[in-house]
């Protein structure tokens, strides 16, 4: 019965982490590039610390952020969405538009090079990657970790990274 159960789990795990195997494949492109098509990236993380550089920047296509008005008596404001591989959950201030908290998920990405290294050698060799996630904290480059989902002859395997690719414990 704990075998059917843990073969019905893998299959499902596989089933929904399959497009990051495909993603992973065609590493030719670079991680910057990978990340442009997402509405939070590196490159933009200082942005999201305040609801004024977001009103100026407005990294999200078909959002009006006009309606946003600081130092209006309101006690927060909470920006909040969903795409296909990417979740975002943010409070703000209401009197000066400043970062309360935030969590960010994104999904079946391209992983940074050093974490695409680590995993392709040494204790991983015939181990395929099934999916991944990145977490990210406040917007906080040093909070971003990931969790990479590998499978090996029915055999599942998560391993987390820390945004420098070494290994820790566990998303927390």
């Amino acid at each position: 019965m704990l075998s059917k159960n843990l073969l019905i789990t893998a299959l499902l795990l596989v089933i929904s982490y399959a497009p990051a195997a495909f993603s992973q494949a065609h590493m030719n492109n670079s991680f910057k590039s990978a990340e442009s098509n997402l509405s939070i990236n590196e490159s933009n993380l200082y942005c999201f610390q305040t609801l004024q550089c977001l009103k100026e920047v407005n990294p999200f296509k078909n959002s009006n952020l006009d309606n946003v008005k600081l130092n209006q008596g309101t006690e927060k404001y909470v920006v909040e969405g969903k795409s296909k591989n990417e979740e975002l959950y943010a409070e703000y201030n209401g009197s000066n538009g400043n970062l309360i908290k935030a969590t960010v998920i994104q999904r079946n990405i391209i992983l940074p090079r050093n974490i695409m290294a680590e995993i392709t050698t040494g204790d991983y060799n015939g181990w395929t990657m099934v999916g991944n996630k990145r977490v990210i904290k406040n917007f906080m480059k040093d909070t971003i970790e990931y969790e990479v989902v590998m499978m090996k002859d029915g055999e599942l395997r998560i391993e987390y990274f820390d945004s420098n690719g070494m290994m820790i414990d566990q998303l927390i």
